[in-house]
């Protein structure tokens, strides 16, 4: 049997991503199985060897290792070396390769949920790996500017230099917001229980004529701060689970070589 899992903190005990490629295999009569790992930060490398001892057949990375993975592989392709951020792992000639597939899924989510970027500016909140490969799945989809804001500006400085984007600080957020149409949080924080006081804050300051879509990466939280925002201008709200399904179909397909669709993985959601 080949094994796949998902690297993530305890919040991956709560991952849909299990169901959905396990449902994906047995429609196929694949053998084999996917499985969820929760794996503290300071026990990444370790976690790594066992991945390597056991046999692992291929993986997905979560928050918070996208980015500390990168330095515990063989190689990496082109868009996770340009990002230095990773989603995927798979083998290719004895060597671990990582990839970074939530670019694609993003690409890919948003048309499906109606949302067209092309000429329009766009901002992006969050300094991690995810952000990252939402920035740079935005200037691919053809958007004319896309900012990035997050609470350490440094971090916010180096997406952007990295990727030909613009970073700002949060307390210029207000005048970004005249400008931008869409909206992405690319941050792990959704939830009421998550927001601390200034991320309650960001939420609840946001206000724009342009923006027509705030398109949240997370998913599952029964109550949600973004959503709050959305109904509260009159914007249109998507979570995360079609991101979550399109990047799932991009690495089952780099693991099998199949062809499985967004539409497909969505459906094994159900």
């Amino acid at each position: 049997m080949r094994v796949f899992c998902v690297f993530g903190d305890d919040r991956v005990q709560r991952s849909k991503s299990p169901a959905m490629h396990n449902k994906a295999f047995g429609l196929r009569n694949f053998d084999a199985h996917y499985v969820s790992f929760s794996v503290e930060p300071g026990m990444l490398e370790t976690a790594m060897k066992g991945f390597r001892a056991m046999g692992f057949s291929g993986a997905n990375v979560t928050i918070p290792h996208k980015e500390n993975i990168v330095q515990l592989l063989d190689g990496l392709t082109s868009t996770a070396n340009k990002l230095q951020a990773v989603n995927t792992l798979y083998w290719q000639d004895g060597a671990l390769i990582g990839d970074n597939t939530d670019v694609g899924g993003f690409c890919d989510a948003l048309p499906a949920v109606g949302c067209m970027v092309v000429g329009k500016k766009c901002l992006v909140l969050g300094n991690g790996g995810a952000a990252r490969g939402v920035v740079m799945g935005l200037l691919l989809l053809g958007a004319s500017q896309v900012f990035v804001t997050g609470r350490q500006y440094n971090k916010s400085r180096q997406i952007a230099q990295c990727l030909e984007a613009d970073s700002i600080r949060i307390e210029q957020i207000a005048t970004c917001l005249r400008e931008v149409s869409l909206i992405v949080n690319a941050t792990p924080v959704s939830s009421p229980g998550e927001a601390d006081e200034s991320m309650n804050w960001l939420a609840g300051s946001i206000e724009g004529p342009e923006i027509e879509l705030i398109f949240d990466i997370n998913y599952g939280r029964s109550q949600n701060i973004w959503e709050n925002s959305a109904k509260r201008i009159g914007a249109e709200f998507s979570d995360g689970l079609i991101m979550l399904a399109a990047q799932a179909a991009r690495s089952f397909n780099l693991w099998t070589g199949e062809s499985a669709t967004v539409s497909e993985f969505m459906a094994h959601l159900g």
